[in-house]
């Protein structure tokens, strides 16, 4: 039974250093872009604000996606907000190949999640 004991408490004592440090990595990750999108223009900083607090929610999305959360109401008006946060280095196209239906990924927030499982 101790041995069993000692067992389960040591993986319980592993998830939670897991946690600790996904858990840093995202309040760093949030803080380096929140820094960012902050040095846009009043405007343009307020739509990314909202834009990124739902990234952390949902860190894949399309056009679509980004008109629904910022209420946009034109695709390049919402293309625009992503083409932001891709030369901020915040999103990513996931199919660089692909253009129609393209898909973009909050990367850096995925990889602390990716790098959990190795």
């Amino acid at each position: 039974m101790e041995a069993w004991l000692e067992f389960f408490l040591g993986g319980v004592i592993a998830t939670a250093d897991a946690a600790i440090l996904i858990a840093s990595g995202i309040a760093q990750i949030r803080e380096r872009d929140m820094a960012k999108v902050h040095q846009l223009g009043r405007t343009a900083a307020t739509s990314a604000v909202e834009v990124l607090r739902h990234l952390f929610r949902q860190p894949i999305v399309d056009v679509s996606k980004i008109q629904e959360w910022t209420k946009v109401t034109t695709r390049a008006g919402a293309q625009k907000i992503i083409d932001r946060f891709i030369d901020m280095q915040i999103l990513v196209q996931r199919e660089p190949k692909k253009t129609y239906g393209r898909t973009y990924a909050y990367r850096s927030y995925l990889q602390l999640f990716q790098a959990d499982e190795s």
